[in-house]
C-alpha cells in the first residue's frame, strides 16, 4: 500500500491558562496537518500508537504542507528508500508543521505541547526532519520530546555550527546551492547584464537561503551590484519588476506569498513575477524551473530525501548518528525552461553539456536513437512487404488477363461450331453450353441452363435426356471421353 497523508483535522477548543493558551492558540488556527504513514510494503507499515517487536518507528517533521513541491519531492525521496529496502519494517509517522503559511512563535510553542502530548505513549526509533523550521523546532524541543533518539536532517540551509543541538545523536544532509555555477552561466549567457535582484522573503527558509547566497556574492564584487528583495508584497514586487532596467538579472528564492485569503505558492508567484518582468529569472530549484524561470543549476528535494532515509536506515541498523558524516550535496544538474530559452534567444547550443530543457517541443527525429532505428528497420520491411505485393498483385492480373483471353477465345469457338457442346459438374447440374445447344432445344440464351438439371433443362425431351446423362455418369466414373454417341 502506498504511503498516504491523512487529511488535516481542525479542533477548536478553549483557552485555559498559560499553558492551556498557547495549546488553544494553536488548536484555534488549525494550523497542524497530521498525517500517519500507512504500509508500504516490504518496508513501510502502518503506524500504531505503541508499535510492535519488529517494527521501528520514525517520525517525520515536514515544515511544511502538503502540495508545497520541494517538501513533497523530499518525502518521494524518503518513500522511494523505505519502501525499496526488506531489512527493517518502518513506521513512518508523518506530521505537516505548515510554516510557509503559520510560522508565529506561540504556534511553535503549541504544537511542542501537542506533540509532547500525542507521543507520549510512543517511543521513536530516529526522527527524521525536513527544511529549517522543523529542525530548529528539533533542535530546541527533541530532547524533551523524544530523548536519545537521534535526530536526521535534510533541506537545511545556511546550517552553521551553533545550529547544530548539543548533542551527538544529529547527522543530516545540508541544503547547499552552486549560485556561482548558476550566475556564471547566467553572465555568459547574457553579456552586459551587471545588476542582480535577489526576490525572497522573511520566512526562516527564506532568510537562511538570502544569507547563503550573501555568502557567495562577494567573488562578483567587481562584475555585479546586488540589492535584495525580501520585505515586499507580492504587488509590490510585481510593480518593481516592471521598471528594473535592462543591465538587470533576478534570482528567485522560493516562498509563499498570501494576498487577502489565498496563498500564492512558490510556483504561482515565480509565474507572476516572470509575466511582469523584461528581466530573465534563474533559480537554484528544480521544481521552480518551467514556472517562469529560465533555469540554472539546480538541486532536486527527492535527492535529499533519498539521502537522509538512507541515514535513517544506518542507523536502525545499529550504526550511531554520530559515526555518519553529514553531507552537503551540490546540484549537478543544469535544467532549463524551453519556453523561457525561446523568450530571451537563448540558442541550445550555448547551454553546459548534458543540460535538461523542460517544455521542449517533441520533434521525431529527436527521440530515443535505439527507438528511432527500431521504427526505421520497421518501415524498410513495411516498404519491402508492400513493394512484394503490388509486384505479386501486377502479375495476378497479367495471369487474369491471360486466363480472360482464353476463356474469350474458347467461347468464341464454341459458339461457332455446329456440334452441340455443354459441360457439367458431378452432381450433373449443367456449368454452361454453346449456342448450337441452346438454338437445337430452343433456348434463348445459353447462360440460362447454368446450375439446372436435365429435367429442367430438357422437360420436353426427357428420354434423349435420359440416355445423356447415363452416358455423363459412365464418362464421369471411366474418366475417358465417349466419341459418335
Amino acid at each position: 500500500m502506498p504511503l498516504s497523508p491523512s487529511h488535516p483535522v481542525p479542533v477548536r477548543t478553549a483557552p485555559s491558562g498559560s499553558l492551556g493558551r498557547s495549546v488553544a492558540l494553536f488548536l484555534a488556527l488549525t494550523v497542524l496537518w497530521t498525517a500517519a504513514a500507512t504500509a508500504t510494503p516490504p518496508g513501510l507499515a502502518a503506524t500504531s500508537a505503541q508499535g510492535s517487536p519488529g517494527k521501528k518507528n520514525v517520525l517525520y517533521l515536514n515544515s511544511y504542507q502538503p502540495g508545497y513541491k520541494w517538501s513533497d519531492e523530499i518525502f518521494d525521496g524518503i518513500r522511494d528508500v523505505l519502501s525499496g529496502q526488506t531489512s527493517h519494517v518502518v513506521d513512518l509517522q508523518v506530521e505537516y508543521m505548515d510554516s510557509k503559511k503559520y510560522s508565529d512563535p506561540i504556534l511553535r510553542q503549541a504544537l511542542f505541547e501537542l506533540f509532547k502530548y500525542k507521543f507520549r505513549d510512543t517511543s521513536f526509533s530516529a526522527v527524521l526532519v525536513s527544511d529549517n523550521y522543523a529542525f530548529e523546532f528539533a533542535a530546541q524541543y527533541a530532547e524533551e520530546l523524544f530523548p536519545g533518539v537521534p535526530v536526521v536532517f535534510c533541506g537545511v540551509n545556511d546550517l552553521r555550527p551553533d545550529m547544530l543541538p548539543r548533542r551527538a545523536d544529529v547527522t543530516g544532509v545540508e541544503e547547499r546551492f552552486d549560485l556561482k555555477g548558476t550566475l556564471d552561466l547566467a553572465l555568459a549567457l547574457h553579456p552586459g547584464k551587471k545588476r542582480l535582484i535577489v526576490i525572497g522573503d522573511r520566512s526562516v527558509t527564506g532568510i537562511a537561503i538570502a544569507n547563503q547566497v550573501r555568502d557567495q556574492l562577494p567573488a562578483y564584487r567587481d562584475r555585479l551590484e546586488w540589492e535584495f528583495w525580501d520585505s515586499y508584497r507580492l504587488e509590490e514586487i510585481l510593480g518593481l519588476v516592471e521598471q528594473v532596467p535592462p543591465d538587470a538579472l533576478i534570482f528567485f528564492i522560493p516562498f509563499y506569498q498570501a494576498i487577502g485569503d489565498r496563498f500564492y505558492s512558490a510556483e504561482e508567484v515565480v509565474a507572476e513575477i516572470g509575466e511582469h518582468s523584461d528581466a530573465p529569472i534563474y533559480t537554484c530549484w528544480d521544481f521552480l524551473v518551467g514556472a517562469g524561470t529560465v533555469g540554472g543549476r539546480v538541486i532536486q528535494g527527492r535527492e535529499h530525501g533519498r539521502l537522509a532515509a538512507s541515514m535513517v536506515l544506518r542507523i536502525l541498523s545499529g550504526e550511531r548518528a554520530s559515526d555518519i558524516p553529514m553531507v552537503a550535496p551540490l546540484g549537478e544538474m543544469f535544467l532549463f525552461d524551453y519556453n523561457g530559452l525561446k523568450r530571451f534567444h537563448i540558442p541550445e547550443g550555448d547551454l553546459p553539456r548534458g543540460s535538461e530543457i523542460l517544455n521542449k517541443p517533441y520533434y521525431f527525429f529527436r527521440i530515443n536513437p535505439q527507438i528511432f532505428w527500431i521504427i526505421m528497420v520497421a518501415l524498410a520491411l513495411l516498404a519491402a512487404t508492400l513493394v512484394f505485393l503490388v509486384i505479386n498483385i501486377s502479375r495476378r492480373r497479367t495471369v487474369e488477363e491471360k486466363i480472360r483471353a482464353q476463356l474469350s477465345f474458347l467461347t468464341l469457338l464454341l459458339d461457332n461450331i455446329p456440334q452441340l457442346v455443354f459441360w457439367k459438374d458431378r452432381d450433373q447440374r449443367y456449368q454452361g453450353a454453346n449456342k448450337a445447344f441452346a438454338a437445337f432445344f430452343g433456348l434463348a440464351d445459353p447462360a440460362v441452363v447454368v446450375g439446372k438439371t436435365n429435367p429442367e433443362v430438357l422437360p420436353r425431351w426427357w428420354d434423349h435426356a435420359g440416355m445423356a446423362e447415363e452416358a455423363d455418369r459412365e464418362v464421369m466414373r471411366a474418366e475417358t471421353p465417349r466419341r459418335r454417341m
